[in-house]
C-alpha cells in the first residue's frame, strides 16, 4: 500500500550558485534552483534519488481536476528489476480512468496492456486509483494538465503524465 510520507528539515541556500543543502535526521538532499519555482533535487542516499520540484496549482482539487488524456513515460532507470513504461491515461473527470500502456520489466515485455479503474481525488491533489488487478496506483496532481504517478506494481516506477 502506498501511503503519504512527510519530511522536515533545515536548509541553507548558496545565493551565488543556487545550491541548497537540505538536512534532516537522515541523509541530506541537495537542490539546485532552476528558477523561482523549480529545483532539481538529488538525494544523498545510496540510491541517488533525483527529481524535479515544482509548485502545485493553488486551490482545492476534485475529481473534475483530473480530466482528459495524459501521455506518460516512466523516468529512465538502470535496473532490470524495475518497470519502464509508456502510457496514455484517459480520465473523465467523474472518477473513471482507463490506462493503455506498453512496458518492460522483470516479467518481460507487455504490449497494448489496458487497465480500467476508478479514482478519487482528495483536495490536496492525491489521486487514489482502484483497479480490478488489485494494484494501488497513486497520482499527485501538479496542475490540471500534469500528474505524477507512483506505481504500486512490484518493481514499481515513477511516471510523469502530461496533456
Amino acid at each position: 500500500m502506498l501511503t503519504p510520507q512527510t519530511f522536515s528539515g533545515k536548509y541553507s541556500v548558496d545565493a551565488a550558485s543556487g545550491r541548497v543543502v537540505l538536512s534532516s535526521a537522515g541523509t541530506p538532499a541537495f537542490l539546485y534552483l532552476l528558477n523561482n519555482n523549480q529545483a532539481f533535487i538529488l538525494g544523498g542516499d545510496s540510491s541517488a534519488s533525483s527529481g524535479i520540484l515544482e509548485p502545485q496549482s493553488s486551490g482545492a482539487l476534485t475529481n473534475a481536476s483530473f480530466n482528459g488524456n495524459y501521455l506518460s513515460g516512466s523516468f529512465p532507470l538502470t535496473s532490470p528489476f524495475v518497470i519502464n513504461e509508456v502510457a496514455l491515461a484517459a480520465a473523465d473527470g467523474n472518477g473513471n480512468l482507463t490506462v493503455t500502456y506498453n512496458n518492460s520489466g522483470p516479467k518481460g515485455l507487455v504490449s497494448n496492456g489496458s487497465i480500467t479503474s476508478t479514482y478519487s481525488v482528495s483536495s490536496n491533489g492525491r489521486v487514489v486509483v482502484t483497479a480490478a488487478d488489485g494494484v494501488t496506483r497513486v497520482f499527485y496532481l501538479v496542475s490540471p494538465t500534469k500528474a505524477i504517478l507512483l506505481s504500486g506494481d512490484a518493481g514499481g516506477y515513477l511516471g510523469s503524465f502530461e496533456q
